[in-house]
């Protein structure tokens, strides 16, 4: 499939829907985390927690002829009523939008328990379940 231009994307989500761009498991993902103490896996778990949830989000912005090309524009399109994203959906985004960047540009150090309940198994989840996945 080719994404390259806001039109064909659009076409093409709408032939295909969400869930031919994106398919996260949260078991993929608990692979960082198994058996893990490794500061660095989980905090790509993080990472890579946030960035399935990102594409969901495009995806599902895409199929209503959104398709924002920056973090603040997304963020603005999820908040638009008209997009009619959920505020716990708008809330789990967020949240793990922020966790990301504390993995990523903080060094942020995250309790494997924690990512897997709160990141993976509740946010992510919320995500994944309101765009049909």
């Amino acid at each position: 499939m080719e994404l390259n231009t806001a039109a064909g994307s659009q076409a093409s989500m709408k032939a295909q829907g969400p869930k031919s761009i994106v398919s996260p498991d949260s078991a993929m993902l608990s692979v960082f985390m198994t058996p893990c103490t490794n500061p660095t896996r989980i905090q790509w778990a993080v990472t890579a927690a946030f960035f399935c949830a990102l594409h969901c989000i495009q995806g599902y912005l895409l199929t209503r002829g959104r398709d924002p090309q920056r973090h603040a524009a997304r963020g603005r399109e999820i908040a638009d009523p008209a997009n009619r994203v959920p505020m716990d959906v708008h809330r789990a985004y967020v949240a793990l939008e922020q966790l990301s960047k504390r993995a990523r540009y903080r060094l942020g150090v995250f309790d494997p328990g924690f990512v897997q309940r709160r990141v993976l198994d509740e946010r992510l989840r919320l995500i994944t379940e309101f765009v049909g996945l």
